[in-house]
């Protein structure tokens, strides 16, 4: 940067900010003008602008083409269109800056959600009600009258736009009791009559009174997708610690034993090498829990077979209610946790969801909380395989929660990997965990976090902003193709429970199947989900503690197999090139750490951190450095740091002959002041404050297009509100530009317009 120029800088956003720029560079290394503030403040996105995704969702109302069903190839489907698979992108917590707070009126209400759909978004998630219905009341299931209304209107306000809602059963321990309780009623469902008793009363109250702004009650309104039944409700996910285990629970775990093996003996028998301790009799009532959640043994198979029969039970009785009560929607439970177990008490649902992080921020902002900031591509996507080897074949799959939030520096990582990969594998919903997915503007009145960007305050986040952006094209839209082949992975009792006792996990080399082809769970083998209803047809079967396949040309005829023999991912790929799974020039490598799905659409390379997103109507990278990177259309030659460059036509057609195409250049956000102990960002000391802070880049892009010549590219703000054109080159074949959010006038921003102009010059127009 020139002299001039820094001295300009310096006088337009003052002598403070320059000051703490200084302060931080000296404490932990950054260089004083690679961080500029985001100086729009309007975040409403303009109608008709190039952030307008609102063509992406049906008109409303929702629930005009019937209930959200499961259609005869395990999808999401309206009743009366049962044959067309439907996707949604769900828009977490919307209720803006007022999650932690008192509901807005209904002028605020209806603003933000017109806001969801032009942000593309057809589902809303709406956890935690019974906490906002209850704040501050004296009686249990006293819901403040004004905030339940307020929260009617809202369900009204989205059906009107189109959006449906996902409803929770129970989403936080203390229910709608207005006092402290002594334990979770989330755990307390499972062993503790009152509780019992109060999740019915809860879900009877919530779902079953009139809306007066629909005239419907919730149960039997369409728009509501799908009720979850208590949120993250598993019982390991509930009981990480021997400890929480209450006295209750482990009585009815003797009780459990005592009907299993009758005596001590027996008991003993079963549990060998280490049998029972001296002090250990089943007809005292004596027995210990394992002493490890981790532990691997007889002893923990039990208890987890235990778990496993108490949640069957619970999802029974609960499920009976919400049917006695008149609702034929859909049902489900469980969404946590990635223990066999977990699959096991997912595999008696029709509709499984499931929740899943990279980098999760356990101390949210407390000083002192520490992260991993770790890239998830150098990880191998984990949190991502974890979600997709938890699906089930021919059944609809959700992900309600996911995310790689701020302020992990690679987090702009996920607005490819994280819908693309749900579009190959085909899942039906993803949701980016968000306490506020989208938001009006910067400094909105009201509300407890609208003073800096928050984990999961998505809305404020510019990068996150860009990553939900490209959700909803390469996700809802479909730009990425669903896998070519599917491997059903046979998951069986013995398995689970012999053999890992449990609390096992999926092994990588089988939960990498996710990155190369589709892939689903089958529990037991079970044929009529092989070849009969379900509609899901593997095109091979694989068990977890095995490398071997059994290939399948139609239905169950058998015409080939594996080697069979036991091996890490090399040996895999080896039988699935054999099987014709993976097509013989498909690049992927375990030596190399590269996954191609079968597609050819993605391309993973996890020591280079780097990601690559080739479809007809988009294509993107993710990368570190290894420039130059050349994709189809797209060339990124050259970039002065790490970034995510993504190119997507807007008007239907391929990227070469589109007219109007949205680009993306996401890199890293911080707030104001936001201070750590050490320069890789790990362990926050401050949060920091308002105005974000975008770290500047430059990147030279070339894009093969059919009428360069006729295109111009535009910066915008983070509204879509065009700000300054931006100089480009053309030659007979291509279009070639540098995208420096440095040097904008307007200050820095994730997003562009590459527009053909042809049309307005005709009309007599200035672009």
């Amino acid at each position: 940067m020139t002299g001039s120029r820094e001295s300009a800088r310096r006088s337009r956003f003052g002598s403070a900010l320059t000051a703490w720029l200084l302060a931080l560079a000296t404490a932990i290394g950054w260089a004083e003008d690679s961080w500029l503030p985001v100086r729009y403040t309007d975040l409403a996105t303009v109608p008709g602008s190039v952030l307008d995704l609102s063509f992406l969702v049906s008109e409303g109302p929702a629930g005009r083409l019937g209930r959200v069903v499961v259609n005869r190839n395990g999808h999401l489907a309206f009743a009366t269109q049962a044959d067309q698979p439907q996707r949604f992108l769900c828009a977490s917590q919307p209720l803006g800056p007022y999650a932690a707070r008192d509901l807005p009126g209904q002028e605020y209400i209806d603003a933000y959600v017109r806001q969801l759909r032009m942000h593309g978004y057809n589902m809303a998630r709406l956890p935690r009600i019974e906490q906002l219905l209850m704040r501050h009341r004296g009686k249990d299931f006293d819901c403040d009258p004004e905030q339940l209304d307020r929260f009617q209107y809202l369900l009204a306000a989205l059906k009107r736009e189109g959006i449906y809602w996902l409803m929770y059963g129970l989403a936080t321990p203390r229910g709608a009791y207005a006092g402290d309780v002594v334990e979770s009623v989330r755990r307390g469902v499972y062993y503790n009559p009152a509780h019992q008793q109060h999740w019915r009363e809860l879900v009877t109250r919530l779902f079953t009174a009139i809306n007066p702004h629909t005239g419907l009650t919730t149960l039997d309104d369409p728009a509501l997708a799908g009720i979850i039944l208590v949120n993250e409700g598993g019982l390991n996910f509930q009981l990480r610690k021997q400890s929480q285990v209450p006295a209750e629970l482990r009585a009815r775990f003797v009780a459990w034993l005592r009907e299993r093996y009758g005596d001590s003996k027996a008991l003993a028998n079963a549990w060998k090498p280490d049998g029972l301790a001296k002090d250990e009799s089943l007809e005292k009532g004596v027995i210990a829990l394992p002493e490890s959640n981790k532990a691997q043994s007889p002893r923990m198979a039990d208890l987890q077979r235990f778990y496993l029969a108490l949640e069957q039970e619970t999802l029974q009785w609960m499920t009976e209610h919400l049917r006695k009560l008149g609702y034929q929607g859909l049902i489900t439970a469980f969404d946590s946790g990635v223990s066999l177990q977990a699959d096991a008490s997912r595999a008696q649902l029709d509709w499984v969801d499931m929740h899943r992080y990279h980098d999760y921020p356990k101390g949210f902002v407390k000083a002192g909380t520490r992260r991993l900031q770790t890239s998830s591509i150098s990880g191998d996507l984990r949190y991502l395989r974890q979600l997709a080897i938890s699906r089930f074949g021919g059944r609809p799959y959700t992900v309600s929660e996911y995310g790689q939030p701020f302020w992990n520096a690679w987090r702009r990582e996920s607005g490819l990997t994280a819908p693309s990969y749900a579009g190959f594998q085909d899942w039906d919903m993803i949701c980016r965990m968000a306490s506020a997915p989208i938001a009006l503007g910067y400094g909105e009145t009201g509300g407890k976090r609208k003073d800096a960007v928050y984990p999961f305050s998505v809305g404020m986040d510019p990068i996150g902003r860009a990553a939900e952006t490209l959700a909803a094209l390469l996700f809802l839209r479909r730009d990425v193709a669903p896998a070519r082949s599917r491997v059903g992975v046979v998951l069986t009792p013995e398995y689970v429970f012999d053999v890992a006792a449990g609390v096992g996990r999926m092994p990588q080399e089988v939960s990498n199947l996710s990155l190369v082809s589709g892939v689903g769970l089958l529990w037991q083998d079970d044929k009529s989900r092989r070849s009969g209803a379900s509609g899901w047809q593997p095109d091979a079967l694989m068990r977890p503690d095995e490398a071997g396949l059994k290939l399948f040309t139609s239905g169950d005829s058998l015409s080939a197999e594996g080697n069979g023999a036991r091996g890490g991912w090399s040996t895999r790929t080896a039988v699935l090139r054999k099987g014709g799974i993976l097509p013989a020039d498909n690049r992927t490598s375990g030596a190399r750490a590269v996954f191609e799905s079968d597609t050819g659409e993605l391309l993973l390379e996890t020591r280079q951190r780097r990601m690559r997103v080739v479809t007809p109507k988009t294509e993107g990278v993710v990368f570190d450095g290894g420039l130059p990177i050349a994709l189809s259309a797209l060339r990124v030659e050259s970039a002065s740091g790490p970034a995510l460059v993504a190119v997507s036509a807007l008007d239907g057609l391929p990227l070469k002959d589109s007219r109007r195409m949205l680009v993306v250049f996401a890199t890293d956000a911080l707030n104001s002041g936001m201070q750590f102990k050490e320069p890789e960002r790990k362990t926050l000391l401050k949060l920091g404050r308002l105005p974000v802070l975008l770290r500047a880049e430059n990147a030279t892009v070339r894009l093969s297009h059919r009428r360069p010549g006729q295109l111009r590219l535009y910066a915008t703000a983070l509204n879509g509100e065009r700000t300054e054109q931006i100089p480009v080159e053309t030659s007979a074949e291509a279009i070639r530009f540098t995208l420096d959010t440095g040097r904008l006038q307007h200050g820095p921003t994730t997003f562009f317009e590459l527009v053909d102009i042809s049309e307005s010059i005709a009309a007599g127009q200035v672009p």
